[in-house]
């Protein structure tokens, strides 16, 4: 459907083109198709009687919940099959995060009670992770995982509100706000800023609060798979090290040990194959 309405955009920018007016061919340097919000397993249609009118769940939930479910509910380019009771965890997330922010703007404001004036470690590692992931999320329209790792950080603040401080929270609301901007916004003024959220710059990553990136590779002898190991992404080139790793692997260690190893194979990132005698 959309890539016939693209068309005519294609041939209006060719005409303009060719005349002279633009020193362009094509509109679009890339173009992204999104799925389609079915209901029930079907196409939504009026014959059907499983359309969707919106302005009954933004009554019903608020306009930030619905967003957030929308966005949530698959993969962009897929879509997903819109459900009455799904919508409703969206907007009991928002409510734990307005119950979260307030409670720990509360902590920040009487000392006594243990709030944190500096976030712990712990903390600057979990909010650190959650700007990475949904700073690269969004650029790829990776909505519904940035989403979940909204949620998790959520539940971070839920167990963990006297490791937070405030500057902590208002990176999570800047975050936050490109899915939520009405519950963002109110919050933000709660907590005493006379700015917009949306008018504040991203958060920037600390690299030091930032776990290493490991990576999986495949452990194989004479070729059947017997195990797996994980390394960090910055050693990956380094054979030995994976080598250290799959000896020292009990899955892996059954199938080599008193046999004599003829070669390794080892493609960086995805595999190493030992070769024994039979």
């Amino acid at each position: 459907h959309a890539v016939m309405h693209l068309l005519y955009t294609r041939f209006i920018t060719m005409v303009l083109h060719d005349l002279g007016f633009i020193d362009f061919a094509e509109p679009f340097k890339k173009f992204r198709a999104h799925g389609l919000i079915i209901r029930g397993g079907a196409k939504m249609s009026k014959s059907k009687g499983n359309v969707v009118n919106p302005n009954e769940y933004m009554d019903a939930y608020g306009s930030d919940a619905l967003r957030m479910y929308l966005l949530f509910i698959g993969p962009y380019s897929l879509g997903g099959d819109f459900s009455d009771r799904a919508i409703a965890g969206a907007y009991r997330f928002l409510n734990k995060t307005w119950q979260n922010t307030l409670e720990i703007s509360f902590l920040s404001h009487n000392t006594s009670k243990g709030a944190a004036t500096i976030a712990s470690n712990q903390t600057q590692e979990s909010i650190n992770q959650l700007v990475k992931k949904v700073t690269t999320d969004l650029e790829s329209l990776k909505f519904n995982t940035a989403i979940a790792a909204i949620m998790k950080f959520n539940n971070f603040l839920a167990k963990h509100k006297d490791q937070v401080d405030l500057q902590t929270i208002k990176k999570y609301l800047i975050i936050l706000s490109v899915f939520a901007p009405f519950t963002s916004e109110e919050l933000w003024q709660r907590l005493g800023e006379q700015d917009l959220v949306h008018a504040q710059d991203w958060p920037t990553l600390e690299d030091k609060f930032l776990e290493p990136e490991e990576s999986v590779i495949a452990i194989q002898v004479n070729g059947k798979l017997r195990g797996t190991v994980e390394i960090q992404s910055a050693k990956i080139k380094n054979q030995k090290e994976v080598e250290k790793l799959a000896r020292s692997t009990p899955k892996v260690a059954k199938y080599i040990q008193g046999k004599i190893v003829i070669k390794t194979v080892y493609v960086p990132g995805k595999v190493l194959n030992v070769v024994i005698s039979e």
